[in-house]
């Protein structure tokens, strides 16, 4: 693990409340903090390790609420707004790239168009059953990045709500 200064970590962590009522991945966090994977795996661990943030399993962290919602609270006080919608724009285009990753890989059409450079590693899905899956998971952060779009870029919003036409169809009986 490289070392990291309390400054950069403390950066992080503020960083992280503009997401923080919803679980994410190590790429999420990369796109959404703008450091390199190897950096974003490091600030993580020291988070998780000083009880800041938790790791329920591998690659995956969350906020406890109420660190959540102290988080939050700094990263409104502390970053300026605009590197508050800089972040939220990084993550909001990773999840455009990732569900259009999930959509291309349910082969239910042949192009859902461009998706901005995420920034970070994007999820890989070996089966057609993988891709649903990840989206099921991942569909209440998925909704906030869509709601998160429409309040600050409306023209974000509607092609990664756009790329869900793949899950909706393999699920379409099931939310009926």
């Amino acid at each position: 693990m490289q070392v990291v200064g309390e400054g950069v970590a403390g950066a992080a962590f503020r960083r992280l409340g503009l997401w923080s009522a919803h679980p994410f991945s190590t790429e999420a966090a990369s796109a959404l903090l703008d450091h390199p994977m190897e950096q974003t795996l490091d600030l993580l661990e020291i988070l998780v390790s000083t009880h800041l943030l938790q790791s329920p399993t591998p690659g995956a962290y969350r906020f406890h609420d109420l660190l959540g919602e102290f988080a939050a609270e700094r990263a409104g006080q502390e970053e300026c707004p605009d590197v508050r919608q800089a972040g939220l724009l990084r993550i909001i285009a990773w999840y455009r790239a990732a569900t259009r990753q999930a959509d291309l890989a349910t082969r239910t059409r042949a192009d859902v168009g461009p998706a901005p450079d995420p920034g970070a590693p994007l999820p890989e899905f070996t089966d057609t059953d993988q891709a649903p899956a990840w989206i099921t998971a991942e569909m209440p952060a998925i909704q906030n990045a869509v709601r998160t779009a429409a309040a600050i870029r409306p023209e974000l919003a509607w092609p990664t709500a756009d790329t869900l036409f793949g899950w909706t169809l393999a699920n379409w009986w099931a939310i009926q």
